[in-house]
């Protein structure tokens, strides 16, 4: 018969190695920092944002991919355009106004030689509405400018990884 001292003595042993094995199983992996950078197995280095918008997408990037300091790295260069247009139309003096929103990327990647090895475009399309109001007008185009190139960031960065063939960590 089992004394309850071995009892316990094995429960404890039991509970341990079902920790152990249970940890064995599980990986924590952080989603930010330099371990989700490192599994991207290309570097690259980023032209300078001459714009708010792409400003946002070099943010992105290089959050989600990283960033070189060698000057063999390939040149990442983004240039937004973006172009508005009326939705809707209307005879009634100042009238709430339905409008697009278009925001283009044209994306090169060029060789640490110059010679341009990528280069392709993308858009993100959003509508906001405006009223007759200049200041809450210029501000609803602002939030649907940053709202586009947000939504535009993350296109650019799949469209990267899949004209060079990486992996992404996420």
């Amino acid at each position: 018969m089992w004394s309850s001292k071995a009892l316990r003595g094995l429960a404890v042993a039991l509970a341990l190695f079902g920790v152990v094995a249970l940890s064995a199983c599980t990986s924590f992996k952080p989603i930010y920092g330099d371990a989700g950078v490192a599994a991207i197995q290309g570097d690259f280095r980023y032209a300078a944002p001459n714009s708010e918008l792409e400003q946002i997408i070099y943010q992105a990037l290089l959050l989600r991919m990283g960033v070189s300091k060698a000057a063999a790295a390939p040149l990442v260069a983004v240039i937004i355009t973006s172009d508005t247009s009326s939705l809707t139309r209307s005879d009634v003096l100042r009238p709430n106004e339905q409008r697009q929103l278009t925001v283009s990327a044209r994306i090169t990647i060029t060789s640490a030689a110059g010679k341009v090895v990528f280069d392709t475009v993308r858009t993100a399309v959003t509508v906001y509405t405006t009223d007759g109001q200049g200041l809450a007008d210029r501000e609803a185009l602002k939030n649907a400018e940053r709202q586009a190139a947000t939504e535009l960031a993350e296109t650019v960065r799949l469209t990267i990884l899949s004209s060079t063939g990486l992996k992404s960590p996420s």
